[in-house]
């Protein structure tokens, strides 16, 4: 099983950038982007991958964060990682965003919650 890296907060700041937070004890400094998301349906989340010493960890956007993405998307913000010491540029998250909330609309393989929770929050 990956390491989780679990989102605690996410604000969207004067410079037009999503700040997602993570505990601050959490070192990211090592923390390559990947610039890819995957869906988790069980845990209704987008999990952006980062790479740690050649091996994946999962940072977890689960629908607390939703809001401050779709604000993010809605303004074209760049986005961010941060633990309040270090942060790091995660690319790519804007369009891998945008392509899974459009395949997730209305397609009943994502499961019937996660397409509601979806459509809820980012098509409206």
């Amino acid at each position: 099983m990956r390491e989780k890296i679990y989102v605690e907060n996410a604000i969207k700041n004067e410079k037009n950038e999503v700040i997602l937070i993570v505990n601050n004890d959490f070192s990211i400094k090592e923390l390559s982007a990947t610039g890819q998301v995957l869906v988790d349906s069980n845990e209704l989340a987008f999990v952006y991958i980062v790479e740690k010493d050649e091996s994946f960890m999962y940072v977890e956007l689960t629908l607390d964060t939703w809001p401050i993405l779709k604000e993010g998307l809605e303004n074209n913000c760049k986005y961010n990682l941060s633990n309040g010491n270090e942060t790091i540029v995660l690319p790519n998250l804007r369009e891998e965003l945008l392509y899974l909330i459009d395949n997730i609309k209305g397609n009943s393989n994502y499961g019937e919650e996660m397409v509601t929770k979806v459509e809820e929050c980012f098509c409206n």
